[in-house]
């Protein structure tokens, strides 16, 4: 079991613990991790249809570790930007789509980013809330911003 973070480098975010137990827990504030990441302050964040079969043990549930940041519907404020990412910088407003995809392979040219096979490490693809960090938290790191 990991230690939970230092209270001045902690945030509040909603993990999931099982079927019927998700939590408001001190988690790690993200940090920059590769250059085409950003770092996104929240403001709004959704619960879906999909975040409620996962608490409820129904499709992709049993796909989440336990202590996973759930949520895939966020918007935010752009806090920091890694030096590669062009299109956003710190200051602006954003939308992000639920699936993490690096926009370069094969399957992401073809305009079909939910298969990308750079971050697909699961049979779904690569999702926020899901095999990525969740937006039902204060801020989150955004992989490929771009």
């Amino acid at each position: 079991m990991s230690r939970p973070p230092d209270k001045e480098d902690a945030m509040k975010a909603i993990t999931f613990h099982g079927v019927s137990d998700v939590r408001a827990t001190d988690v790690a504030d993200p940090k920059l991790f590769d250059p085409t990441d950003v770092l996104l302050r929240i403001t709004t964040s959704a619960v879906c249809g999909s975040d409620l079969h996962q608490y409820h043990g129904r499709g992709g549930g049993a796909l989440v570790q336990t202590g996973a940041i759930m949520g895939h519907e966020f918007m935010g404020v752009v806090e920091e930007a890694g030096p590669a990412v062009r299109s956003v910088r710190a200051g602006d407003r954003v939308i992000v789509p639920f699936s993490v995809s690096c926009g370069s392979c094969e399957w992401c040219r073809r305009r079909l980013p939910t298969q990308c096979t750079t971050t697909g490490r699961a049979a779904f693809g690569g999702r926020f809330g899901h095999v990525w960090g969740g937006g039902q938290a204060e801020r989150i790191r955004v992989p490929f911003a771009d």
